[in-house]
């Protein structure tokens, strides 16, 4: 599969979490009611039992509104899940950066960045032989040093690594930034 074919899959997929975001959890509950019956379950979401707290001296007496079991696990599950799924392909899914050479890297940068930041080219570990950037524990370490330090993160493998260190040169000598397009922080 080229890399351009490959960026239009990811865009296409990344269209489907945020569609069904929005209409999926309406979806999916009308497909397992379907399934619940087949199987002869009562398709019903199970009301918690409602904990009430002692008020202590000075706390308002009115209470909280409260869900209905079905907006609960909606909004504490469903959401929360597909959340986490999109944040996480927007944060893993890099670009290329060359594709007619296959050239790959994962760009993480921070949040609410307001600055300039550093550069980190990350060349994971592995003695050249074991995972890759894509791994899980490096991409968690990526992530984890785009947010703390706040800097901007490129993570390649070994392969990549030389040409993608280039082309951030290039680009610091041109441009005066080794921001690569859509990745500059706001006022920049």
């Amino acid at each position: 599969m080229h890399v351009d074919t490959s960026i239009k899959e990811l865009e296409r997929l990344l269209s489907f979490l945020q569609k069904f975001r929005e209409t999926g959890f309406e979806e999916s509950l009308i497909e397992a009611k379907e399934i619940a019956s087949e199987m002869g379950i009562e398709p019903v979401f199970m009301e918690k039992r409602t904990i009430h707290k002692k008020r202590q001296f000075g706390e308002s007496s009115s209470e909280a509104v409260t869900q209905s079991a079905a907006e609960s696990f909606k909004v504490n599950y469903f959401l929360y899940i597909v959340d986490q799924a999109i944040s996480s392909f927007k944060t893993r899914a890099g670009p290329a950066a060359d594709p007619s050479r296959n050239l790959w890297f994962r760009l993480y940068t921070p949040t609410a960045a307001t600055t300039k930041l550093p550069i980190i080219i990350f060349f994971h570990g592995g003695g050249f032989a074991f995972m890759s950037a894509a791994s899980k524990p490096y991409d968690d370490f990526c992530q984890r040093l785009a947010r703390e330090i706040p800097a901007v993160v490129v993570s390649v493998n070994y392969d990549d690594g030389f040409d993608v260190l280039k082309a951030a040169c290039s680009r610091a000598r041109i441009s005066g930034s080794v921001f690569w397009p859509g990745t500059a922080p706001a006022g920049t």
